[in-house]
């Protein structure tokens, strides 16, 4: 075979599966334009998006060396949109500034994994994070036995649990007095509470379910989460686990709707957060968020390892906005 007919062949190849990929690609695209998630099939791609987009950068450059002159046009059409999609990453908005002389306080927050029995592990962790409150979602009874066990029981008197079997529990424990209000709808438990520190913040722990399970309820459940008395001029931190990453528009509809992702805000928006036990593949997505609304302002966050957990913990430290 000549090298000219060798190199024909190559080109088709490339041709044809360039189109086969960028036909995802366009199509991803357009779910994010138009920002819909109606499929469980859907929510897990597009929870992939700067991996499966990124192809689109090689590909141009296949499509290019190879003279598939249309190809390479629309993958780099691609490759501009997940820039575009990305540049809130890659340049933050600035973050208000924070009101002189305020009391900074840490909040972490961990999902356990019901499955999870390593717990003297477990106490130990929390007990290394030295955070002034701590959220806890998929809460269960062995893990409240173990916390209730601990010397961390003494350490945070104040407490609202809602344990459970599976992995609907949910718990907030704090070092300050604890003012529970009622808290947006969700199929696991959710913690709302104003902590009674000398610069209250308003905590909410949540649980989103996952779009893998129902489509329609992890969406209602993230938009239930923008409820008017979070809005109310008080500092306010929702942690948890959103099932939900930068990629779901449904999730950037809270972002622009004047909450602001903590990660994000301090330059840490491509991190990520699970699965994080999956040896010796690594997390690869960001479904754990600390969202802040206009009145509070994340000076640092901090991601803390679990063990016996597939998810990332952090701490966040938060002080109200001037």
């Amino acid at each position: 075979m000549s090298l000219l007919a060798a190199s024909s062949r190559i080109g088709r190849v490339v041709e044809i599966a360039g189109w086969a990929a960028v036909a995802v690609m366009v199509a991803l695209v357009v779910t994010q334009i138009v920002g819909w998630t109606g499929h469980r099939y859907v929510a897990a791609l597009q929870s992939l998006v700067p991996y499966v987009l990124g192809l689109a950068f090689p590909l141009a450059a296949a499509a290019l060396v190879t003279q598939r002159w249309a190809l390479a046009a629309v993958a780099g059409a691609v490759a501009v949109a997940l820039v575009v999609m990305a540049w809130p990453l890659l340049r933050p908005p600035a973050e208000p500034a924070a009101a002189h002389g305020a009391t900074p306080l840490t909040v972490f927050h961990a999902n356990l994994l019901y499955l999870n029995t390593r717990h003297e592990e477990t106490v130990d962790a929390v007990t290394a994070a030295d955070a002034d409150v701590l959220a806890f979602t998929e809460y269960t009874p062995g893990a409240a036995a173990a916390l209730h066990a601990s010397p961390l029981a003494d350490e945070y008197p104040y407490r609202i649990e809602y344990s459970h079997p599976v992995a609907r529990g949910t718990a907030l424990w704090s070092r300050y007095p604890l003012s529970e209000f009622r808290p947006p709808e969700t199929k696991s438990a959710a913690v709302l509470a104003r902590v009674e520190s000398s610069d209250p913040v308003v905590v909410l722990a949540v649980h989103v379910t996952s779009p893998l399970i129902s489509t329609d309820d992890w969406s209602s459940e993230l938009r239930n989460l923008d409820v008017a008395p979070l809005r109310d001029g008080e500092p306010v931190v929702i942690v948890g686990d959103f099932n939900a990453t930068f990629w779901h528009p449904r999730f950037r509809a809270l972002l622009s709707n004047g909450w602001r992702d903590a990660h994000q805000a301090l330059g840490r928006g491509f991190s990520t957060s699970w699965p994080d036990d999956i040896q010796p593949i690594p997390n690869f997505v960001r479904i754990d968020h600390a969202l802040l609304n206009e009145h509070a302002v994340a000076t640092a966050v901090e991601d803390v390892g679990v063990p016996g957990s597939d998810h990332v913990a952090f701490v966040v430290t938060l002080v109200p906005a001037a």
